[in-house]
């Protein structure tokens, strides 16, 4: 009842009402293990449903849009590149750099689950990404560095993306949404 209660208070905000859910579960699980607890209170407690369709993904003028204010050779171009090309996460995207590539593949361990379940890909580069990281300079490991030479942390990046977008003026699109949109173009293909 009281996990119910708690969860509850943040029927405003699914994802943050289940990411408390998700901690109690956890909290409880390790209070069994330890016999601290009897039982799992939080594991009988469902996830609330989430509202709308997530991240606006973005539509064919919305790339142009962004391609219009940013030539190649700019960083902000060279993120779009990366993120629409590879459709890899903001915290794979902040690592890449030439060091990856290798006789026209990109080849990277991701970030998620690098220390459990590590996943490394190897993505045939796309001729559009390619020509884009030969016309920007780089002097660093990675390709995506802050404006003090300092790699991008992946909330760094999407906060700096997000400026870049409203510049662009994409209020309603993100470095999310370009994977939704670079999953779309696979799906056509």
């Amino acid at each position: 009842r009281h996990v119910r209660q708690r969860r509850d208070e943040k029927l405003d905000r699914p994802e943050s009402a289940n990411g408390l859910v998700k901690a109690l579960r956890q909290v409880f699980a390790f209070a069994v293990d330890n016999d601290l607890a009897s039982v799992n209170p939080a594991k009988e407690v469902p996830y609330l449903k989430a509202t709308g369709d997530g991240f606006h993904s973005w539509s064919e003028g919305e790339l142009a849009q962004f391609e219009n204010k940013f030539p190649v050779g700019t960083k902000a171009r060279l993120a779009f590149a990366l993120l629409l090309y590879t459709g890899q996460r903001r915290s794979d995207v902040v690592t890449l750099g030439r060091q990856y590539l290798k006789d026209g593949w990109l080849t990277f361990t991701q970030v998620k689950n690098r220390k459990r379940k590590p996943v490394t890909l190897s993505i045939p580069l796309h001729p559009e990404l390619e020509a884009i990281i030969d016309a920007t300079p780089s002097e660093h490991l990675t390709f995506l560095v802050t404006e003090f030479g300092k790699p991008f942390t992946a909330n760094g990046f999407g906060n700096w993306f997000r400026r870049r977008c409203n510049e662009a003026q994409l209020p309603k699109c993100s470095a999310h949404g370009l994977r939704k949109a670079a999953a779309a173009r696979l799906a056509e293909a």
